[in-house]
């Protein structure tokens, strides 16, 4: 409704002879490319984030919006860089498909799948114990 009264006062403002016409209207009504989490997506970060943060493997996250991607990136200690990273991509980033999601490990990257729960099994898997004889 906005910009139909927006498109009508700019037309109006062209008929009259006052002056510049500005268009007041700007970028709206234009989708944007801002990917984010989904509440069921963040729920299931942070059901592993929150397992690793009770054995003290890890300490804090930050969750970034960027142009075409939303990243959860989870840190050892506070002042280190990001242990890893997952990216939900929006757009064809990492030579795969709109809405995959990614795990970083720094530049490395260690699994990619349109489902969240792939890529999440990566960070919770344990590791074996191999006998030697």
């Amino acid at each position: 409704m906005l910009s139909a009264n927006v498109n009508m006062y700019v037309a109006a403002t062209q008929r009259s002879k006052m002056g510049t016409v500005h268009n007041i209207g700007g970028r709206r009504g234009v989708r944007s490319k801002r990917v984010a989490f989904t509440k069921d997506e963040l729920r299931q970060v942070l059901n592993v984030y929150s397992r690793r943060v009770s054995t003290g493997e890890w300490r804090d996250y930050a969750i970034g919006h960027y142009d075409g991607r939303a990243v959860f990136a989870v840190f050892r200690h506070t002042s280190d860089r990001a242990l890893y990273a997952i990216e939900k991509v929006g757009t064809d980033r990492h030579g795969g498909k709109a809405g995959q999601f990614v795990l970083l490990y720094g530049a490395e990257r260690l699994k990619m799948s349109s489902r969240l729960a792939d890529v999440l099994a990566v960070l919770t898997k344990r590791p074996r114990l191999v006998a030697s004889n």
